[in-house]
């Protein structure tokens, strides 16, 4: 084995006709679509079309031109390092010429399935050893070649630590957070793809800082632990580990940016040129085993048709297809939720049938229009821990009553604020909205949207009467692939609603940004 490591520390409403719905409501159900009462899908722009004349346009963020992952990594790490004055307070990234590309749990285990070489990076901007490394890191992997590197967050949501699945069983019941509840999700990760970890980090499994978690069978288990950020070259094929190779240091930068000897200001571990020589030395042990530091492409397109076609068990999108979907993760929509301009969001998953259904019509609009769709799933797992790992639950946010429904009712009350959906929040059927007891106990109920659910986006938009509008329009209908059923994606009158609908959404878009919304066939 040929390694390399360091280790340290609504205006317009229309009303299309009573359609039976089969919703994705996270349950295992045949076909993944349960809804259980007939409805009516609704396209609702919040506010009239004004004059070209009087119109001053808006940003487009889904326009092709605008790079999502460089704006969101310059302005995420950036923020948060000039706001960590303790520990930084200088911006991690002097320019957008960043090679990061965040992905989701799904993304990530497709990748760990894929044939070919793949460069990692593991931490998140709320890490401050993160933040201090990620520029050096984007800058010598760009020295040998490298044109992308995955990052991947253990933080569920990218905020909060008590979303943090790489923390180890509590001694404590009462200490059970989110993060620990769903620790198996880290620990599935070690044993079945990054099988060699052990050998390439301080952690190791015969050490007291050993993650714990327990298993499908509820019998408890020690992985190796890994601390972020944790780069390493990944090719499950390498006879000696698909770890060919990592870098494991945590490394600090001080407020004024100066990059200081080790164990220097109260032991902290600051950059220094052995820190940089490091870094080289990762990526010559790669160039010294392969001749080059070669990363395979990988990119949304390769996911969305792998993904979609094998779940779905049909091909949606053939190989060739051109996809201008961009799956994104709960700590970059928020971000996305708080930019000025437009954005079109479809929330819905792989998992789903419904949104499997849907997704090519989404996919060819967005095509047509040369605009891109973020996509996210409010199953931050995808749905993995069930129907891959054999768990009884998975890292749903769309349930009521578990340790991440407060992050959807966080989506609802603080970004959809005008959301409407099929479902009336104070229907008493339990499936009809989501709730859970806040700090007080009091029980809290929030709106269910169904997915699939595709939105046009402005923090900024308001209604007839001056309010807060951000949702400009959406569209919510249930459909399926079953050629059998009435909601039947293809049928004539199905397929004639799913592409008036769309072009709506595309329609409130294109209004407020100055551009063309174009049919498809």
């Amino acid at each position: 084995m040929n390694k390399f490591k360091r280790i340290l520390g609504l205006g317009i409403t229309l009303g299309l006709g009573a359609l039976a719905l089969a919703g994705c409501q996270g349950k295992d159900k045949k076909n993944n679509d349960e809804n259980k009462d007939n409805g009516t899908v609704v396209v609702t722009p919040t506010d009239e079309t004004p004059t070209v004349e009087a119109k001053v346009y808006e940003k487009g963020l889904s326009q092709k031109a605008y790079n999502f992952e460089k704006e969101f990594f310059f302005d995420d790490y950036n923020k948060r390092s000039l706001a960590d004055t303790n520990r930084q307070g200088v911006a991690t990234f002097s320019d957008k010429d960043i090679i990061f590309d965040a992905i989701t749990y799904e993304e990530l285990v497709n990748i760990l399935e894929s044939d070919g070489k793949y460069l990692f990076f593991f931490g998140g901007s709320w890490c401050h050893n993160t933040r201090a490394a990620a520029p050096y890191v984007n800058s010598i992997a760009k020295e040998y070649g490298v044109d992308k590197i995955f990052n991947f967050d253990f933080f569920l949501d990218g905020t909060t630590n008590s979303t943090h699945v790489r923390n180890t069983n509590p001694t404590d019941p009462a200490r059970v957070t989110a993060g620990t509840e769903y620790n198996f999700l880290y620990g599935e990760l070690v044993t079945k793809y990054l099988t060699n970890l052990n050998d390439f980090v301080e952690y190791k499994t015969d050490t007291a800082s050993a993650l714990k978690f327990n298993d499908k069978e509820g019998t408890e288990t020690t992985v190796a632990k890994l601390q972020v950020p944790f780069l390493f070259y990944y090719d499950k094929s390498n006879a000696s580990g698909p770890i060919v190779s990592a870098f494991e240091e945590m490394v600090d930068l001080d407020s004024k940016g100066i990059y200081k000897g080790k164990n220097a200001e109260g032991g902290r571990n600051y950059i220094t040129n052995d820190y940089v020589d490091g870094l080289h030395g990762f990526f010559d042990s790669i160039k010294k085993t392969y001749g080059t530091v070669e990363v395979t492409d990988y990119s949304d397109k390769d996911y969305i048709i792998n993904t979609y076609n094998t779940r779905s068990g049909k091909e949606i999108f053939a190989s060739d297809s051109q996809i201008n979907i961009e799956t994104i993760t709960y700590r970059q929509l928020e971000w996305l939720l708080n930019q000025e301009g437009n954005s079109i969001i479809l929330l819905g998953g792989t998992w789903c049938g419904n949104t499997q259904a849907s997704i090519k019509t989404f996919n060819d609009f967005a095509v047509k229009n040369n605009l891109t769709i973020y996509n996210f799933d409010t199953k931050l797992d995808s749905g993995i821990a069930k129907s891959k790992y054999g768990y009884s639950k998975d890292a749903h946010i769309r349930e009521s009553n578990t340790k991440l429904t407060t992050l959807y009712a966080n989506l609802i009350d603080k970004y959809f604020t005008n959301i409407t959906t099929l479902y009336n929040v104070n229907d008493e059927a339990s499936y009809k909205h989501i709730e859970y007891a806040d700090k007080d106990g009091n029980v809290v109920k929030v709106k269910k949207l169904q997915v699939p659910y595709l939105l046009n986006y402005n923090k900024d938009a308001k209604d007839s009467d001056n309010l807060a509008a951000p949702i400009t329009a959406y569209y919510e209908e249930m459909l399926t692939l079953v050629d059998t059923r009435a909601d039947y994606v293809y049928s004539e009158t199905n397929y004639k609603s799913i592409k008036d609908n769309t072009l709506n959404v595309f329609k409130a878009y294109a209004t407020r940004t100055g551009v063309e919304a174009k049919a498809i066939d």
